[in-house]
């Protein structure tokens, strides 16, 4: 048998015990801070790295806008700055020089370009669909092809700009100027151009079907071979303007004055597509039948005269 242990036994065997629990306990929040320890190291250097990318990231873009900014470099370094600063969402384009810049086919779909500058800039084939460019000057830049759907060009300026076969449906250019510009073939569906300036401008075989143009200066235009169904022509200025086979009949707000003056200058030419020809006589032959007084009815004989 056994001997049971002694009392001095059991109370060592206790302090033993304890003793190793309790270097076990230790060794666990030694463990613990540890892995504390690293946890916050690492997201030390993460914070540091994102920090320096953040930094590294605003110094390139302050060099972008500083190339951006000085004619000294080509037209080639500019134009990479310029499309690194809009891929960045930059909204400043005051002091940046926008000449000469050669980038067919880009796209700055949705781009804020407000109060930019633009000058003899090649944007063929461009994409600016609802991008913001109000108060922009777009001025003597090749816009051909370019789209420009739902885009805000509100009190733009598009002097002698080639905008042939370009896209401006539902785009807004009140009191934007397109002076001189020519736009052979290009879409102004349902655009708002009320109060727009259009003197001089080549608008031929152009698109305007529900466009608004009231109040709009279309002196000395070309709008030959354009359709105007639905558009808003109230108020418009109308001086020497060249409706040369257009359908301006089936525009709105012109007055009698100004009907009776485009019929006898502008009736379809033979050159005019036959459904545009029938057109205008259909027009013409119910304005001519609205315009004669109802025929008086002749006055029932009495019995008496009978």
């Amino acid at each position: 048998m056994t001997s049971e242990p002694t009392l001095e036994e059991r109370i060592a065997r206790l302090e033993t015990a304890q003793h190793n629990e309790s270097r076990g306990s230790a060794s666990v929040w030694l463990q613990r801070l540890t892995v504390l320890a690293v946890i916050a190291l690492v997201t030390l250097n993460v914070a540091l790295i994102v920090q320096q990318r953040s930094l590294s990231a605003e110094q390139s873009l302050q060099q972008a806008f500083w190339d951006l900014s000085h004619s000294g470099l080509g037209p080639a370094a500019r134009a990479n700055a310029f499309l690194k600063l809009t891929a960045s969402g930059n909204t400043e384009w005051r002091s940046a020089n926008l000449e000469a810049l050669s980038l067919p086919a880009v796209d700055l779909t949705g781009a804020d370009l407000s109060s930019a500058r633009f000058m003899s800039c090649d944007f063929s084939r461009g994409l600016f669909a609802e991008a913001n460019l109000e108060k922009a000057g777009i001025d003597l830049c090749d816009l051909t092809d370019a789209v420009f759907s739902k885009a805000k060009l509100r009190n733009a300026t598009l002097f002698k700009s080639t905008l042939h076969g370009a896209d401006f449906r539902n785009a807004d250019l009140m009191s934007a100027s397109l002076e001189q510009t020519k736009a052979h073939g290009a879409t102004f569906v349902a655009a708002r151009m009320g109060d727009s300036f259009l003197a001089m401008a080549d608008l031929s075989q152009s698109d305007f079907t529900g466009a608004d143009l009231t109040g709009a200066n279309l002196e000395a235009a070309i709008l030959k071979e354009t359709d105007l169904a639905l558009t808003n022509l109230f108020e418009t200025r109308l001086l020497d303007t060249d409706f040369t086979d257009s359908n301006w009949w089936r525009s709105r707000g012109l007055t009698s004055q100004q009907l009776d003056e485009l019929t006898l200058k502008f009736p379809p030419s033979a050159r005019a597509p036959e459904s545009r020809q029938r057109d205008f006589e259909i027009w013409f032959t119910k304005r001519l039948s609205d315009s004669r007084p109802p025929e008086k009815a002749e006055p029932e004989k009495s019995s008496e005269q009978q």
